[in-house]
């Protein structure tokens, strides 16, 4: 997936519930491209970039809430599943 199709809308974001559809949308793509290419691995492979994809939406709604959320996470982490 190129770089672009994540970070740039993501930078663009306006809210927490944007990062968090941006998250989630990023997640669907990657699981959907991996699996057609991957079948036997592609969750492995989903869950090497989850958490960075993850980090990356949680750090621009942190800084969309102007950081004054200091506990918990903005953005839900999504279960991988078949």
């Amino acid at each position: 997936m190129a770089r672009d199709t994540y970070q740039r809308p993501l930078q663009n974001a306006n809210t927490v519930a944007e990062c968090q559809a941006l998250y989630e949308a990023e997640l669907a793509n990657k699981k959907r491209e991996y699996r057609k290419d991957y079948p036997e691995t592609y969750l492995a492979m989903v869950a090497a970039h989850e958490v960075d994809d993850w980090i990356k939406a949680e750090n621009q709604a942190k800084l969309l809430k102007g950081g004054s959320h200091s506990y918990g996470n903005l953005i839900h982490r999504q279960l991988l599943q078949k």
